[in-house]
């Protein structure tokens, strides 16, 4: 988990850096490899183009909703992965129920 963290740091911060470089030196990074694959949309690349003319205030508050979006979407992720022991005995239940005869008809 640590090392997941370590490399959203990462992946973090090299967004954060390229978003403040002129599209030309945008265009120069990319050409070198530099982030290869950092970027996986153009509309990410705009989004992230707009964010860096704005003030560092506001830059750091739509960081951390993304950065909020991206943490709540790994939770979930993690929970659902973590449960699918729980769901699988869950759906088992109605089928058994109904294989033993205890299920009548509505």
């Amino acid at each position: 988990m640590a090392e997941a963290r370590v490399s959203l740091v990462a992946w973090e911060w090299s967004i954060s850096v390229f978003a403040l470089l002129t599209p030309h030196e945008q265009r120069s990074v990319r050409s070198n490899n530099c982030i290869e694959g950092l970027l996986k949309t153009q509309l990410l690349e705009e989004a992230l183009r707009e964010v860096a003319k704005l003030p560092t205030t506001e830059q750091d508050a739509i960081a951390a909703i993304l950065l909020e979006e991206i943490a709540s979407e790994q939770r979930w992720a993690t929970s659902f992965e973590k449960s699918q022991d729980v769901l699988a005995k869950l759906s088992q239940e109605p089928l058994l129920e109904r294989a033993a005869g205890n299920v009548r008809p509505l």
